[in-house]
């Protein structure tokens, strides 16, 4: 915790931290941004202090995420080409669904603090920033078996379901499968050399942020969609979760659609 203390000092003064280009573990132990307690249930907890942020995939072009080398199950970014999330399935690329735009941008720029992770420009509209180097991408908890199925949750908190495949997301009243559609192309060769960061593990070659822990989440900032809709100029592939709706919502540059 030493060094995340060291972090967010750092983000105070510079509004934005590069965290890392080469690999480095932090201890498998909670971490809250933006929140001094975090949800029990979350390894990661991204909470926005000013209810105006959210968190900011890695974003590549479908030519990028098909050239990325032996891609984690589960690895998930932000397609510039076709303006969806994408994640890795056994080594073939699914489209999460979402729905037509449910709203336009409008609103008011945050002045806040932002962690970028291998990337030196600030992203006022991202609590934390996860930039792809060319060939990386977020790799979020997995479980086996629906280990978190009788843990009541946090809502906002997913994770990536291996024995089934599935991502994952809890909405207050249960654990709900974000349905997934296989996209044209599979995983092709491709080279990766520089390092991540891990949380509570060595980091995924594929992955800028890799988060293991057998029993936890990741936590999205919350907002509602007041909230959501008084972001000015939010990042394309912001995602928060939608207390209004009960939905992840992301940012595709034009408008906000809700994953169903």
């Amino acid at each position: 915790m030493y060094g995340l203390f060291i972090i967010l000092t750092i983000i105070k003064d510079n509004f934005y931290f590069n965290l890392l280009r080469t690999t480095s573990i932090i201890p498998n132990n909670q971490i809250g941004i933006g929140i001094a307690n975090p949800s029990v249930y979350a390894a990661l907890d991204l909470t926005s202090a000013g209810n105006n942020q959210g968190l900011l995939l890695p974003t590549l072009s479908s030519t990028a995420i098909a050239s990325i080398a032996g891609p984690a199950n589960g690895l998930i970014m932000y397609n510039t080409t076709i303006h969806k999330i994408q994640i890795n399935r056994n080594g073939t690329w699914n489209t999460i669904a979402s729905n037509s735009p449910v709203s336009a941008l409008s609103g008011t720029a945050p002045n806040a603090p932002s962690i970028t992770i291998a990337g030196s420009d600030y992203q006022p509209t991202a609590l934390l920033n996860i930039k792809s180097t060319g060939n990386k991408g977020f790799l979020i908890p997995t479980q086996t078996n629906g280990m978190m199925n009788n843990i009541s949750g946090s809502v906002g908190v997913i994770y990536y379901e291996l024995s089934t495949n599935n991502l994952m997301y809890y909405n207050g009243s249960g654990w709900q499968i974000t349905p997934l559609t296989s996209h044209t192309f599979s995983t092709a060769g491709g080279t990766s050399t520089e390092g991540g960061l891990g949380i509570g593990t060595t980091p995924h070659i594929s992955a800028n942020l890799h988060i293991s822990n057998s029993s936890k989440g990741v936590r999205l900032p919350l907002l509602t969609t007041t909230q959501r809709n008084a972001i000015a100029s939010p990042a394309e592939g912001l995602l928060i979760f939608n207390t209004t709706t009960n939905r992840m919502n992301i940012c595709t540059g034009s408008n906000w659609e809700a994953v169903q």
